[in-house]
C-alpha cells in the first residue's frame, strides 16, 4: 500500500476528457466525484482538496492524482486555461480546403510559427482557438493531418463554414 499516487501530468496524453476516467476529490473528509465534463470543470475549479482520476486499463485501473488543474481544464475545452497554456502566436497557411456537408468545411493547415503540437494532446485546443480567431468561423476539431514527411507538417480541421462562404485568414 502508498499513500502517493502518480501524477496525472506525468503521463503523456492523460485522458481527462474521457467519460470513463472519473474524477473523485477529497475534501476537509468529504468525499465527491464527476464523471461529466461539466462536473469535471466545475471540480477543477473548486479550490483546495485533492482531485484523483481513475484511468481504466484493459485488465486493471490505476489511480492518479490531478497534479496540474490547469492542463485539465484546458484539455476539457476551458477557454481561460486554454488561453493560460498558450506558448505562441500561431501563423498559419491553407492549404486544402474542402466542402464536406452543406455546413461543414475542411481544411488542411499548415503552422508556419514552426510549433508542431500533437494532433490530440491539449496543445492543439490553442491552435484551434487561434484559427477560430484568424478564419472568423467556428473551428471543430482537430481530425489528424500529414506528419511532413514528404512535405510540411499539416493539421486537418472541420470548420462551420457553409459552401458560399470563403476562407480567408485575417
Amino acid at each position: 500500500m502508498t499513500d502517493r499516487f502518480r501524477q496525472a501530468a506525468d503521463s503523456e496524453n492523460f485522458p481527462y476528457g474521457e467519460d470513463t476516467t472519473p474524477f473523485i476529490m477529497v475534501k476537509s473528509g468529504k468525499v465527491t466525484w464527476a464523471a461529466r465534463r461539466a462536473d469535471k470543470i466545475a471540480m477543477l475549479k473548486e479550490r483546495g482538496g485533492k482531485i484523483l482520476a481513475v484511468w481504466p486499463g484493459k485488465w486493471s485501473s490505476d489511480v492518479f492524482e490531478v497534479n496540474d488543474r490547469v492542463r485539465a481544464l484546458a484539455v476539457l475545452g476551458d477557454s481561460s486555461a486554454i488561453k493560460a497554456l498558450s506558448t505562441c502566436d500561431h501563423t498559419f497557411k491553407i492549404h486544402e480546403e474542402r466542402q464536406i456537408t452543406s455546413r461543414t468545411r475542411s481544411v488542411e493547415v499548415e503552422l508556419l510559427c514552426g510549433c508542431a503540437p500533437d494532433y490530440f494532446g491539449p496543445e492543439i485546443l490553442d491552435v484551434q482557438r487561434q484559427l477560430t480567431d484568424a478564419l472568423g468561423y467556428q473551428v471543430k476539431e482537430c481530425g489528424g493531418g500529414s506528419t511532413g514527411v514528404n512535405g510540411p507538417r499539416t493539421y486537418r480541421f472541420n470548420v462551420a463554414a457553409s459552401a458560399g462562404k470563403i476562407l480567408r485568414l485575417t
